[in-house]
């Protein structure tokens, strides 16, 4: 019965460390990106896909070291800069829509006092 359950033990992990490893959790590698986006387009939602690929490029482009990360980090990373984006333009928006309330009470006011 031991002897089952060792060589079991060994095909099992022979069996999970032959498995190829989910495209998401390979480090990123700018050499091998155009062999991943094919598999990562194929696992991903569009949105996803996209998010992540424009992701990669602006942070390549911005010259940001994305060699130690996988491409759940990145698509994680991505969601982040999304969020934090989105933020920035909401309070410019609000910023922007208070100056123009603002602007409007003041002209009301001078035409108030006429």
């Amino acid at each position: 019965m031991n002897l089952k359950n060792s060589v079991f033990g060994v095909l099992v992990t022979i069996l999970i460390s032959s498995c190829s490893t989910s495209p998401m959790e390979r480090n990123f590698s700018e050499d091998n990106f155009d062999k991943d986006a094919l598999e990562l387009k194929e696992i991903l939602t569009k949105e996803k896909f996209d998010l992540l690929t424009k992701y990669v490029f602006l942070k390549g482009v911005g010259g940001g070291d994305m060699s130690n990360q996988t491409y759940s980090d990145l698509l994680k990373e991505a969601y982040d800069f999304k969020k934090e984006e989105e933020e920035k333009l909401r309070k410019e928006k609000e910023l922007k829509e208070e100056k123009y309330k603002q602007m409007v009470n003041e002209m009301y006011e001078q035409l108030k006092d006429k």
